[in-house]
């Protein structure tokens, strides 16, 4: 029986199995966190004279998801572990598509966050739309493209680590 081959740090790949997958779990936990929280302060309250306060949620989604993709950066999980984004996928999309409103409504037609989130006009402004309209676009950008990173990184390293195996096989048959 063949003995696993250790890495550059002398672990072998269930040692490395086995160091990230904690902190990959906790990255896609803060990752559905994210999402459930700007779910949340978009849905969550009442635009009451105008105050669209419960949209500052997506500053701490923000950081919920920053903080999820830098462990998933790091932990570089296995391919199929990424299977557990996909219901992720319809919130991003509902996300890039509220932030385009929100962005669109404010800078080219100058309507308030409350007359895009309720749909109704009368609302007055509540001077932090164009800090809305930023934070909602960032969010609805970073994520996307981190969890992309993470992904490209993973298939990056599965590769990698493939074409070792492949290569210390080539070797051992010599």
């Amino acid at each position: 029986m063949r003995k696993a081959a250790p890495n550059l740090m002398g672990e072998t790949a269930l040692a490395m199995t086995r160091r990230s997958t904690i902190p990959a779990a906790i990255g896609f936990g803060l990752l559905y966190l994210a999402h459930l929280n700007s779910v949340l302060a978009y849905g969550a309250g009442t635009c009451n004279q105008g105050d669209a306060g419960r949209l500052w949620g997506a500053a701490l989604s923000m950081i919920l998801a920053l903080s999820g993709l830098v462990l998933l950066i790091r932990a570089r999980p296995s391919r199929i572990a990424y299977l557990a984004a996909l219901p992720l996928v319809p919130v991003m999309v509902w996300q890039g598509v509220f932030a385009a409103r929100l962005f669109s409504n404010y800078f080219a037609y100058g309507m308030s966050a409350c007359a895009t989130l309720d749909g109704a006009a009368g609302y007055g402004m509540d001077g932090s739309e164009w800090a809305y309209a930023f934070l909602w676009v960032g969010l609805s950008i970073i994520v996307p493209a981190g969890l992309a990173i993470a992904i490209l990184r993973a298939l990056g390293a599965s590769r990698a680590s493939h074409e070792s195996g492949r290569s210390g096989s080539n070797e051992a048959a010599r």
